[in-house]
């Protein structure tokens, strides 16, 4: 199959996140987190990321380094790591402050790209008095940390789609080196060409390198006896991957 184009979505990684949270007195937290996204390679082995107080009241972050890794249910696996230098760990914001955080390794690249996650998280406010029964939402937010391989390769593909007592199973498989943002999985339900019984979107989500993800839908009953084929299609890196599968004899029995 050919391997998807090498384009990278600038926009996760240079937006900034805004985050707002109700706090335990009945004000707001809000700050922004810029980028979103930090790449690291043999050239640029260091990177900066800025954290910025909008609100009107203190703040205090802890910001902690983790592995990154996925089940193939897309379930987030993280593991504390010294891979990563983060400096300042702890971070206190006045109101209207901007703190920069300093994110490096001297890991060396591998054969296939390191996946981190940078997860910070607000802790409580020290000056802030005893609420009772109010409770206090702190915010946990995850900003994706890359180590590209000596060799970057995108490619990917949808393994065979199969149909079991009504559900639908489809799994992708990142068969390049650098990790995969999965846009959309479409799953369309054809009587006929040009004839849909139904047509749905599943949510995308990262596909790490070399690894698997899998999508499960269950199709409604009265549907599934109308339906002939599936049209399947997967959206990334502004690559569509697509199968057709028909739907073998008992497949809608359940």
């Amino acid at each position: 199959m050919p391997a998807l184009p090498r384009s990278v979505r600038l926009l996760a990684a240079t937006a900034a996140l805004v985050v707002g949270a109700a706090a335990a007195t009945g004000g707001q937290s809000t700050f922004s987190i810029d980028p979103l996204l930090v790449q690291l390679d043999a050239d640029n082995r260091n990177a900066v990321m800025t954290i910025t107080n909008t609100s009107a009241r203190e703040l205090r972050f802890e910001i902690k380094a983790n592995t990154w890794d996925q089940t193939q249910a897309g379930a987030m696996q993280l593991t504390p790591t010294t891979d990563l230098v983060v400096f300042p760990p702890l971070v206190t914001l006045k109101p209207k402050s901007t703190q920069r955080v300093r994110v490096g390794t001297d890991v060396p690249q591998g054969a296939v790209e390191k996946a981190y996650r940078l997860m910070i998280e607000e802790l409580p406010n020290s000056a802030a008095p005893a609420t009772g029964t109010k409770v206090a939402v702190r915010t946990r937010v995850g900003v994706p940390v890359f180590l590209s391989p000596t060799k970057s390769v995108r490619s990917g593909r949808i393994d065979p789609v199969t149909v079991n007592k009504g559900v639908a199973t489809v799994t992708l498989t990142n068969t390049g080196t650098i990790h995969a943002m999965v846009d959309e999985v479409s799953v369309r339900g054809m009587a006929a060409p040009d004839m849909p019984v139904f047509d749905e979107s599943l949510n995308g989500c990262y596909v790490m390198a070399g690894k698997s993800r899998t999508w499960t839908y269950p199709i409604q009953a009265a549907q599934c006896r109308q339906v002939k084929f599936l049209e399947v299609e997967a959206t990334a890196h502004d690559k569509v991957l697509n199968q057709r599968v028909d739907l073998p004899a008992g497949a809608c029995v359940r």
